[in-house]
């Protein structure tokens, strides 16, 4: 089978699966015998057409087979069949014009009568012999009954045959019968009785035996008289008259028979031939004669022309082993004229006749069966080769014996259990059922009375899994109905089960949805009254809708409205979308319209459905998104960090490539320096190289993973250290968070160069060496990149300030400044002892404006040095590169002369002072850091760290205190120190420094 229409799979009431690659003897089995033998002719390119009849439960059902030759596209022959069922009177028409003709062939010489009638004695079929005997042609209604004019004579003998008939089947009987010429005609009746549909019906074949009574009875008054007349030698005569009378009927019927035998053998479909011991062919018949394409004339043909290959190897010993066996049966190659073998199963049978013996060779053509049975080994191994490769469990099962004659290897796929072990034991399976499916599986195991069954359960598996199978079973019976062969298939559904439970809560969650949403959802019929309606709004209730139309609910403006949308959704079935204000009760409602037309299974317009939002609160809320969208947009310009949104870009073949610039802030602007439309749309790749590589790194981490990534990094783009974080904000968009973190960089830059300042300056006693590392530390200042340091002197009585040390700076430059008498002008720039930043055009500068231009200088700063309100030096910082000292360093460099003030006369005064000074580094609690005091203790004395709890406040605001210890140990001196991210304190000897 290779496809079937839908009114095929509903007569055989198989799915298209289950038939497909079936063979063709299922039609056999389905429908009605005969039917595979009955289409081969179409197999092999010929047409063919035929009946079957099928009997039911006493009544029966005609087919009508027709067979016709196709070409299938893999270049192979195959046949179309058509198959319909006739009605029953019908079909018995049919039957009765085939045994006519059987009839009509067998009896053409008595020319014999037939006729069939119903117990009413109507008659349904009358052949041409009825007919033209009676000159009757019956037809339906009143005047298709029996003529029971014509057998007035025998009408009781009628009836009585009838039951006969009806008790036997079959009974003969001679009636005489008026012919409509005025003659009794003596008919030998044969009644043939049959029920069907609780009605009784006769076939009714009769011969003419007038003739055959007359003969007799002129014979017998013939005899009678010769006895009269002759006596004894009359009834000898008589006798041997009746003998010869006999032997002459039997002559003939003999050669009747024969006649009919020979008939029968020469049209007979299989090859038949005589042949004598010799060899030679005394008799063949037409079908032998066209197989093997014998000559229409020879004078001598001998049988080993076309069995090459004698029995035994000699016809002699063929001939001596059937005298004893009767006859065999073998198969093997018959050779046609053109040397082309013909597979045949030949019986050979010895015949006695006229006193020789003659070998009677029956031969059948086996080519057909060898096909199918090459047909059958391939059909069952793509069988075999399909039910091994598919997913689903397939088993035949012997329902006689209850043993597993199939099983493939899916089985243990599904089930996680070995084949050999259900082959062992064919109830295994019902381990494995869960247990809450037991009962009801093993319950429906049995055999049902249809031919079909199809079950869903559970099993659990050896590893403890529970899967969802379900089974669908057909069983193949016998010709007593029994079923004999249970062939099923096993499917593993529990994706499918995990589906239906998954669309169950989507439905689920879609009612609640669609009862939990501000939406109407209803259902009209084409004449637009409401049939159904699901969250009924402004003020109207379900029993309010349901059964009317818009006109009966609404005012008539809004119900000609939307009579007029509705009405041109059903003639043009399109659909409609917009908004429209309904009136109801005095107000209006703004409502959103979905409205599409409703189709049935044969797309034919039945309706209408549709769904009604009343978009009022939706308005106020849009205004208010509005409202919050203006707000939020002056938020984010107003924000003092860079916000910068990304959506990627993506390359032909799908993977993104670069990232474009959606939207940013003012700030972002501001530190980008660029006009905002000018960016809007740029990709990032055109800021190359003012841009760090990392930015396409982290956006590309985003697009992929969808994790925030963040690093820190300097860019020349915006001027300063900043730090970058990305993260998505919506479908395809990413936001980037740019944050200036120069300051916050230098700040941790300047905490470490006091701290590292302070460990050096604490580290020696060589003031040379310590105001070296204090300039050096100033230089290390961005854009700083010479200086030098001043220190306040007495020249009689003069206060001079004279360079102490310098870097950056030329000879020529150095000659020039090396001392600063501390006059008017130099009070001036030290006015409150503040630091003066002046640049090279400043009018503060103009006195020394020609040496600032030789040496290069732009701008620069003067850092008074103070003591106790005491002038004790100068810093002197300049920039040959920067217009001005930048702003963010200028905290670092007041914080670094108020220091270097402090420590500048102890540096001055310690190198008078020969004795040796350590120092501690110490935490609030007491534990020390680092230092060469108390080198053997963990933590300071109690006493310090009293003291540095007690004056705390002080030391945080940059005071150095003194710490008085008991005598003989000298004082200590205590100052503020950051270490890192921790608070801690320089403790160090205020007599003597190492």
């Amino acid at each position: 089978m290779r496809s079937a229409n839908s009114a095929a799979l509903d007569l055989l009431g198989l799915s298209e699966e289950d038939l497909i690659g079936r063979p063709a003897v299922m039609l056999d089995e389905q429908i009605c015998t005969g039917i595979s033998d009955g289409i081969a002719p179409s197999l092999r390119g010929q047409s063919c057409s035929f009946t079957v009849m099928k009997h039911i439960r006493g009544s029966r059902i005609v087919y009508t087979i027709k067979g016709i030759p196709v070409q299938l596209d893999s270049g192979r022959s195959g046949a179309a069949v058509i198959i319909h069922e006739t009605a029953p009177q019908e079909g018995i028409s049919e039957r009765l014009v085939c045994c006519e003709k059987l009839l009509d062939r067998f009896f053409a010489l008595t020319d014999p009568v037939i006729v069939n009638f119903s117990s009413s004695f109507e008659i349904s079929f009358a052949n041409e012999g009825f007919i033209r005997t009676f000159s009757r042609a019956p037809s339906v209604g009143t005047e298709g009954f029996l003529p029971f004019d014509m057998i007035v004579h025998d009408q009781e003998n009628l009836n009585d045959a009838l039951c006969q008939a009806r008790d036997t089947g079959e009974y003969g009987t001679d009636l005489r019968i008026i012919h409509p010429s005025g003659d009794i005609r003596l008919y030998h009746w044969t009644f043939h009785a049959s029920y069907e549909d609780e009605v009784w019906h006769y076939l009714a074949i009769g011969k003419d035996h007038t003739e055959q009574f007359f003969q007799r009875e002129q014979f017998h008054q013939f005899f009678e008289s010769a006895e009269m007349i002759f006596g004894k030698r009359t009834q000898d005569l008589r006798e041997i008259n009746r003998r010869l009378y006999n032997e002459i009927s039997d002559r003939r019927q003999t050669e009747e028979t024969l006649r009919m035998y020979e008939h029968t053998i020469r049209n007979v479909g299989d090859l038949v031939f005589w042949f004598t011991d010799d060899g030679l062919v005394a008799y063949y018949n037409t079908a032998a004669r066209n197989a093997l394409s014998i000559p229409e004339k020879t004078d001598k043909l001998l049988i080993s022309t076309y069995l090459t290959h004698p029995p035994f190897g000699d016809w002699n010993l063929l001939f001596s082993s059937l005298r004893e066996q009767g006859s065999l049966v073998l198969e093997t190659c018959m050779v046609r004229a053109d040397s082309t073998p013909m597979p045949v199963e030949i019986r050979f049978t010895l015949i006695p006749y006229k006193g020789r013996e003659y070998c009677c060779c029956v031969a059948r053509d086996v080519q057909g069966r060898i096909h199918a049975l090459d047909n059958l080994v391939e059909s069952e191994n793509r069988f075999r080769e399909l039910a091994e490769t598919i997913s689903d469990v397939v088993y035949v099962q012997n329902l006689r014996d209850g043993s597993i004659e199939y099983l493939n290897q899916a089985y243990e796929e599904i089930y996680q259990k070995p084949v050999k072990e259900l082959y062992d034991d064919p109830e295994s399976w019902t381990s494995s059922i869960h247990p809450d499916d037991y009962d009801r599986v093993v319950a429906q195991a049995g055999v049902p009375v249809g031919d079909r069954k199809r079950m869903e359960y559970r099993i659990i598996l050896p590893s403890g899994e529970v899967r969802w199978v379900r089974v669908k079973i057909h069983y193949v019976r016998d010709k007593s109905q029994t079923p004999v062969r249970e062939i099923g298939v096993v499917t593993d559904i529990t994706h499918e089960k995990r589906i239906q439970d998954e669309i169950r809560q989507i439905n689920e969650k879609f009612q609640l949805a669609v009862h939990a949403a501000p939406v109407t959802i209803f259902g009209q019929d084409p004449d637009m009254v409401y049939q159904w309606v699901v969250n009924p709004s402004i003020n109207l209730a379900i029993s309010d809708i349901i059964g009317y139309t818009d006109y009966e609910i609404f005012p008539p403006d809004t119900a000609r409205e939307l009579y007029a949308i509705k009405k041109r959704v059903l003639e043009s079935g399109e659909g409609f979308s917009g908004e429209c204000s309904i009136q109801f009760g005095g107000k209006p409602y703004p409502t959103q319209l979905y409205i599409r037309p409703f189709r049935n299974e044969r797309d034919e317009i039945t309706g209408l459905i549709g769904a009604a939002i009343d978009v009022h609160n939706i308005i106020h809320q849009k205004r208010r998104e509005t409202l919050n969208e203006q707000r939020y947009r002056r938020l984010f310009d107003a924000m003092h960090e860079g916000y910068v949104v990304f959506s990627p870009v993506h390359a032909s073949d799908g993977t993104v490539c670069d990232f474009s610039i959606t939207d940013l802030n003012r700030f972002a602007v501001h530190q980008i320096k660029w006009q905002k439309k000018d960016l809007i749309g740029r990709n990032l790749s055109d800021f190359r190289p003012d841009i760090d590589h990392r930015w396409r790194d982290a956006l590309l981490q985003v697009a992929h993973s969808g994790d925030e990534v963040g690093f820190e990094g300097f860019s020349e783009l915006f001027g300063g250290y900043y730090s970058f974080k990305a993260f998505p904000v919506g479908e395809d968009l990413i936001g980037v968070v740019i944050r200036d973190i120069t300051d916050q960089i230098r700040r941790s830059e300047h905490l470490q160069a006091h701290r590292d300042l302070a460990r050096d300056l604490a580290a020696t006693t060589d003031m040379h060496h310590a105001l070296d590392l204090i300039l050096r530390t100033a230089l290390e200042v961005p854009g700083i990149d010479s200086g030098g340091l001043y220190i306040l002197h007495n020249r009689d009585d003069v206060p001079v300030l004279r360079l102490y040390c310098h870097a950056g700076l030329s000879e020529e430059y150095i000659s020039a400044v090396s001392e600063m008498v501390v006059n008017e002008y130099i009070l001036t720039l030290f006015d409150n002892g503040a630091p003066r930043y002046i640049s090279v055009s400043d009018p503060l500068a103009e006195k020394i404006r020609t040496l600032l231009e030789k040496e290069g200088i732009f701008s620069y700063v003067l850092i008074p040095l103070y003591e106790h309100g005491i002038l004790v030096g100068c810093l002197n910082l300049g920039s040959h590169t920067l217009p001005e000292i930048p702003v963010r360093e200028r905290p670092f460099l007041e914080a670094l002369s108020g220091w270097l003030g402090k420590t500048l006369p102890r540096l001055i005064h310690s190198r008078a002072d020969n004795s040796v000074t350590g120092y501690a580094v110490v935490k609030s609690d007491g534990s020390i850091i680092e230092g060469s005091l108390w080198e053997n203790l963990s933590s300071a004395p109690q006493e310090v760290t009293g003291c540095i709890r007690e004056n705390h406040a002080q030391l945080i605001t940059g005071n150095e205190i003194t710490c008085v210890r008991s005598t003989p140990l000298p004082p200590l001196l205590i100052r503020f120190c950051p270490w890192g991210g921790e608070v801690a304190f320089l403790v160090r000897s205020g007599e003597s420094r190492s």
